[in-house]
């Protein structure tokens, strides 16, 4: 016999800041949802750090602080950018945007990328309306005239009125349900990871378009900076590999040692640079 299936008003799949943020969103609505995580509970409590620093404008700030989430990120883990600088190539002039010419005191914050996620977390944990079902992974999304059909790796069926997948930009669900996507390959990959250094980076944010790679120094609380290198697909094991003083005199030599001395202070991660577009 098979079993029946259990309703709700959403199911979101995927517990990622989107699924997360989207649920908080929602959360004072009453509607009754769920979340279906592939990853353990642990996991959510105290994400792993994966080396992604993101910039925040005013208005993802603003809205962070209206949905609760702002106050579970420590104060001395929130970055600030003041000003940011583009430079070309070995050209000595670089195009600047000062917040002091905008009115506002800064352009932007910075923050960790797991602390984002876990500040989500935090802010839907306890939401009476809102269900949270981890180490559960989806073999099945249907649709029908009344509603959404989840069917889960244990047999299990959820249904709502609204699906909502949040799986990432690769999403397997989307492609269930036959929603095509563009997907364009850069041939470049992003390593990313953290730097402390000895001068100030007095708050300003500099990418550095180089001829072989892209650098990007970006201000995190303190004299420690995020760092994004840009860089050729089949250069980024060679760089990954490298020793870790190496890497740290490569970055602070394409700086033009603007920090001083630099020095690894987390792990170095590699993303590849692929954007995605759903057609609908």
């Amino acid at each position: 016999m098979s079993q029946a299936a259990e309703h709700h008003d959403i199911i979101i799949i995927g517990a990622g800041p989107a699924g997360l943020g989207f649920a908080r969103t929602l959360a004072d609505t009453g509607l009754d949802m769920v979340l279906v995580e592939r990853q353990p509970l642990a996991v959510l409590q105290e994400p792993p750090n994966d080396g992604r620093d993101i910039a925040l404008t005013h208005t993802s700030e603003a809205l962070m602080k209206e949905l609760g989430l702002w106050a579970h990120i420590p104060a001395t883990e929130i970055g600030t950018i003041r000003d940011a600088k583009v430079v070309d190539g070995t050209d000595p002039y670089a195009l600047h945007f000062a917040a002091a010419e905008t009115g506002a005191d800064y352009l932007g914050r910075i923050v960790p990328n797991h602390l984002i996620r876990k500040a989500a977390y935090e802010a839907v944990k306890d939401a009476p309306n809102v269900t949270i079902l981890t180490e559960r992974n989806v073999t099945g999304v249907e649709t029908d005239a009344r509603a959404g059909h989840v069917t889960l790796d244990d047999g299990s069926v959820l249904t709502a009125s609204l699906v909502i997948a949040a799986d990432s930009r690769m999403s397997e669900n989307r492609r269930r349900m036959g929603i095509a996507a563009q997907m364009k390959d850069f041939g470049r990959v992003v390593i990313v990871t953290e730097m402390t250094h000895e001068l100030a980076h007095d708050d300003i944010a500099t990418e550095c378009f180089h001829y072989d790679r892209t650098l990007a120094v970006l201000p995190l609380a303190g004299r420690k900076s995020s760092v994004v290198v840009t860089l050729p697909a089949d250069q980024a094991e060679t760089v990954l590999a490298s020793d870790p003083e190496e890497f740290a005199r490569d970055v602070a030599e394409r700086f033009d040692h603007r920090l001083g001395r630099m020095e690894l202070c987390a792990e170095r991660h590699a993303y590849p640079l692929v954007g995605v577009l759903a057609n609908r």
